[in-house]
């Protein structure tokens, strides 16, 4: 019986990674998944591994005392997990119960709460940053009138979503979580910013729209969207930038052009 340290699972933190010579952005996103698994399933995956390989061993120990009820919970407590089925939680004072097996699946249970717990907030940023690039990349594939290419990326949107692609989805609690803390794109798709002087910025899709006073709404340029910082900027030629930085809260945002303007925020879904 053993309780492994967690030190040697500290989880990295992944740096969504950059764009190779020749690759598609749809397989930059895939490599950007296999960082993610890596970084908040491979620890995780480790210790079940650990835990059914204590379980064998155990299995041998124990058969030489010819209690058979005893070796069959454990025979079966390690098929079930070798499968990636998770048993029932085990009582630690229940005495129908090989008392080595309670031990060994109470250290499991409480590195397994450690591990999810160090994960959570990381695996829903990460989650919801990987959303982001699926919606963005369909989106642009779509304005371009590359249909065939947009409908393969909702696919593999659709087969991360339902855990199909080495990463499974946050955990029930945390997807209440994470929709109280919203992505900042899907944000950006419920509000508009005002200017003083009554001009409307609304960012959809990955670009950035205009709304005169009184007048209708226009495409003017593609956006940059920092996540991490939550600003969108983009060009408006002659090397001139504009940026809408957004607080952390959500609540204040400001303009930078020729000056800086307070923007007010309004929500339109």
């Amino acid at each position: 019986m053993k309780s492994v340290s967690l030190l040697c699972w500290t989880v990295v933190t992944v740096s969504f990674v950059s764009p190779v010579r020749g690759e598609s952005d749809l397989d930059r996103i895939k490599r950007t998944i296999t960082a993610m698994h890596n970084a908040v399933e491979a620890p995780v995956i480790k210790r079940t591994d650990e835990y059914v390989s204590d379980l064998a061993a155990l299995e041998k120990k124990i058969a030489p005392e010819g209690n058979l009820d005893f070796v069959l919970q454990i025979k079966n407590e390690r098929e079930s997990w070798e499968k990636r089925s998770a048993t029932p939680a085990i009582d630690p004072k229940d005495n129908s119960v090989s008392l080595d097996l309670r031990k060994l699946r109470y250290f499991f249970d409480q590195d397994l709460a450690k591990l999810e717990k160090a994960n959570s907030t990381r695996k829903i940023r990460l989650w919801n940053q990987v959303i982001d690039d699926f919606n963005e990349l369909e989106a642009r594939l779509t304005r371009a009138g590359r249909i065939d290419e947009a409908l393969v990326v909702r696919k593999t949107r659709e087969d991360f979503v339902a855990g199909q692609l080495s990463v499974s989805p946050p955990q029930s609690d945390s997807r209440e979580l994470a929709e109280k803390k919203e992505s900042f794109s899907r944000w950006l798709s419920k509000v508009r910013f005002i200017v003083p002087s009554g001009h409307a910025f609304r960012i959809k899709a990955g670009s950035v729209y205009l709304r005169p006073p009184g007048g209708e709404e226009n495409w003017i340029a593609d956006a940059d969207i920092d996540k991490s910082e939550q600003i969108v900027s983009w060009e408006i030629g002659g090397g001139l930038q504009r940026a809408i930085t957004v607080s952390s809260t959500r609540r204040k945002a400001t303009l930078s052009a020729d000056r800086e303007e307070d923007l007010e925020i309004e929500e339109i879904e």
